[in-house]
């Protein structure tokens, strides 16, 4: 994390919320059972109290687990046991938007130029928290994609998400919750995002290792 890179604003119940400025290099991390699931270097495009804007740029080197045999992505909320590799992020960037304490994360994909935005993604996790050099969270495995064009959007992986449920990992009643603000973010999606469907990275100083 950057020196001079931080600032403090007061909270909605009086206390002060360390905050980072934009251009700030942080880490986005998901943690399971204790241990590091996936590291993920960005760079603050805005943290403010309407929202917090991640951007991961091409080329990034990022870290994913991998069985123990080096061969495969171990089944997410499942696995027992896993190793870390590191991975370049190929393609166009990736912006990062969400609120700490709220479930949904919207992700925009960009194209292989990084000219636009190619797709949007939302991610249904347990909600970002802060730490002191960024940020950490957990996917739930129920996703949404949709449309670049927001003409249309679809579940990804409820199977696997049933899955998790019907063995206790993930609660019935957090279960239906996840259900219910995916769906309601995937009919809204647009207005949600659409002060940056015509953001683009230049100028922000960015951070790929």
């Amino acid at each position: 994390m950057e020196a001079g890179r931080e600032r403090r604003d007061a909270g909605n119940h009086g206390g002060t919320i360390q905050r980072f400025s934009p251009g700030a290099s942080v880490i986005l991390r998901e943690i399971w059972k204790e241990k590091l699931w996936t590291v993920r270097p960005v760079t603050v495009v805005e943290d403010s109290a309407e929202i917090i804007a991640l951007y991961m740029a091409p080329g990034t080197t990022y870290t994913h687990p991998r069985t123990l045999e080096g061969d495969q992505v171990p089944r997410h909320l499942l696995a027992d046991e896993w190793q870390l590799v590191d991975a370049v992020w190929h393609g166009g960037g990736a912006l990062y938007l969400g609120r700490t304490g709220e479930p949904p994360m919207v992700i925009g994909f960009r194209d292989d130029e990084n000219s636009k935005f190619e797709r949007w993604y939302i991610n249904l996790q347990d909600p970002l928290t802060r730490t002191t050099g960024g940020f950490n969270y957990l996917d739930m495995e129920l996703d949404i994609e949709v449309e670049g064009d927001f003409s249309g959007w679809r579940w990804k992986d409820e199977d696997k998400f049933q899955e998790l449920a019907d063995k206790g990992v993930v609660s019935l009643q957090k279960a239906d919750y996840l259900w219910s603000v995916g769906a309601d973010v995937a009919l809204r999606v647009g207005t949600v995002v659409a002060r940056w469907v015509d953001w683009k990275p230049g100028g922000v100083p960015i951070r790929v290792t």
